[in-house]
């Protein structure tokens, strides 16, 4: 084979995503070697969160109009622009001969000489670089316009290019350390297994690992010694700690990891675990297993219709939300997100709300929480329940007990907990609302 049949995988797909919006998360059973299947979505996952300005950079360098372009010429010079920007460690000649041979598979020929001529000029280019600074936000960072527009009118100037930025920055999952390990001795049993990581900067009990796959075939996986948790997550339920006492109900549980934390709470007294799809409340039990944590309550529920005879004393409602403050780690949401359904859990969010004041204590503590920048699906939700329920009232986060210092940027004079996207953080919104002792008539549209 006379091609690089890992480059043609991702040339294939990439083109596929434009058409169908889609992607598998499973490398092709094609590439039975981890370094290629590495190697495989590094490229693909680029290629996606970069896909307007490598678009833009084709227009630019080529005379003849896009539209006009074949597809297999747009998705190779793709590939070679991506290599040429954003991975200087493959050697620009080695990486430009591999691309240009692609147009054999991709039956396109006469092409080579276009994309070869159009890779070396860019090659030669210096201030090519420094060229990318000229384009606008939405073009540099690679975001559909009326996403920038949306934050704008939300987040200060620096915050939407730090917001823009970050969401081209993903160096691998998080992982939480599960008691009695500690992180150093984790990374370290990590390391003797094979898989690196590196301590996260924020979330004290975080590691960072690139090499996901590997990380899962450990003898440290299997005998629990941690488990997948966004960071954000992490510092959101360390700085709530206090709460998770008594009997907690985790609404809507999926995909597991804000419960597995919740278990290791001291003060708990029982959690009750639901969530409305039986294959991921599964996982979470093989989790429970395999950390060897105390059995819990599993239930299959739609959380506006709980099932539930007994009130709880906390209820963590961890909502469905436009996710977008989750582009980092998964970019296809840059495309697949538009204007008139971005917002369409929104309804949803106010009556999962609504129903579960019925089902906590008159003096409990319902916690909310998105990973969504919209204020929607935020601020504005909180605000419209306070105002729906007199008899409920803000907790502000920076009343919470011994909050470490490196957590205090994300508490808002609101009383909100806050993380927008940032090399390290995920973006989250939680807010803690506590029932003042008395129930009132709910109103449900």
């Amino acid at each position: 084979m006379a091609y690089d049949p890992v480059r043609f995988l991702v040339v294939r797909d990439f083109l596929n995503f434009k058409k169908t919006n889609q992607w598998a998360e499973q490398a092709p059973e094609q590439l039975t070697k981890n370094i290629d299947r590495r190697f495989y979505f590094h490229l693909l996952q680029g290629m996606i969160r970069h896909q307007r300005l490598l678009e833009e950079e084709i227009r630019s360098r080529i005379k003849k109009p896009f539209h006009k372009l074949q597809d297999s010429v747009v998705g190779i010079l793709s590939l070679g622009i991506f290599q040429l920007y954003f991975m200087d460690k493959v050697p620009a000649r080695a990486g430009i001969f591999e691309t240009v041979e692609l147009a054999v598979p991709f039956r396109i020929f006469q092409q080579k000489g276009l994309i070869n001529a159009v890779l070396r000029n860019l090659q030669r280019d210096p201030d090519k670089k420094s060229r990318l600074l000229n384009y606008p936000l939405p073009v540099r960072t690679s975001h559909q316009d009326w996403m920038v527009a949306r934050w704008q009118n939300s987040y200060s100037k620096s915050e939407v290019q730090s917001i823009c930025e970050a969401n081209n920055v993903f160096e691998g999952i998080t992982i939480r350390t599960k008691k009695p390990w500690n992180r150093a001795q984790l990374q370290k049993k990590l390391r003797a297994e094979g898989v690196e990581s590196r301590l996260h900067p924020i979330a004290d009990q975080a590691l960072i690992v690139e090499n996901a796959s590997e990380c899962f075939r450990t003898n440290a996986f299997h005998e629990g010694a941690f488990y997948v948790q966004d960071s954000s997550s992490q510092v959101f339920l360390e700085l709530t700690e206090s709460l998770w006492k008594g009997d907690v109900l985790d609404a809507c549980a999926a995909p597991g990891g804000k419960s597995l934390q919740i278990l290791e709470s001291s003060q708990l007294r029982h959690l009750v675990i639901n969530d409305i799809s039986r294959n991921r409340l599964l996982k979470i039990s093989q989790n429970i297993a395999r950390l060897n944590l105390n059995s819990q309550m599993l239930t299959i529920s739609d959380s506006r219709r709980l099932p539930y005879l007994k009130p709880f004393d906390v209820i963590l409602l961890d909502v469905p939300c436009s996710a977008t403050g989750t582009i980092r780690k998964n970019p296809d949401l840059k495309w697949t997100a538009q204007p008139a359904t971005l917002l369409k859990q929104e309804d949803l969010q106010r009556r999962l709300l609504e129903h579960s004041v019925l089902h906590l204590k008159p003096g409990g503590t319902l916690v909310y929480s998105t990973c969504s920048l919209e204020t929607e699906e935020n601020d504005l939700q909180i605000k419209q329940f306070l105002e729906n329920h007199p008899e409920f009232e803000l907790l502000p986060f920076f009343q919470l007990p011994n909050v470490p210092q490196n957590y205090s940027p994300y508490l808002t004079k609101e009383g909100y907990f806050r993380s927008l996207p940032s090399p390290e953080m995920m973006g989250f919104f939680a807010a803690v609302l506590l029932h003042r002792g008395e129930r009132t008539e709910n109103n449900f549209a």
